[in-house]
């Protein structure tokens, strides 16, 4: 899915998603990424349904107040306890696609929003 560009001269965007890959600052992805809007960070996880509380420390440690978490082509539901982890530090999470997550990261991040992206996709070696 090609995303519209909506340029913000500091901020990173995502400007492709696929099942096995995303564009972000021209540069391709073929693993799951944290995406802030000024880095990306390589999100070492290998099956979304399987979330653990260390697979969310790196997404725990950023200072922002959302969180969108992409589960890959499709919406999958996470564990209570995850929802839970974000809660207590007073941080907002919503769960969608990765494509959703990816186009509303985007305009989140235009907005100036303090927003996080966790975004999955399945390695093509697997």
């Amino acid at each position: 899915m090609e995303l519209n560009r909506i340029k913000h001269p500091s901020h990173y965007e995502v400007t492709h998603c696929s099942a096995h890959k995303l564009i972000i600052q021209d540069k391709i992805y073929r693993q799951p990424v944290i995406v802030t809007p000024t880095r990306v960070i390589t999100w070492p996880i290998s099956d979304i349904t399987r979330l653990s509380e260390s697979d969310l420390q790196a997404l725990l440690d950023l200072q922002v107040t959302s969180v969108l978490l992409g589960t890959g082509e499709i919406p999958h539901v996470i564990p209570t306890n995850i929802f839970h982890q974000f809660a207590k530090r007073k941080i907002g999470v919503e769960v969608m696609s990765t494509p959703s997550a990816c186009a509303t990261f985007n305009i989140m991040s235009w907005e100036e929003r303090a927003v996080v992206a966790a975004l999955f996709i399945r390695s093509e070696y697997i």
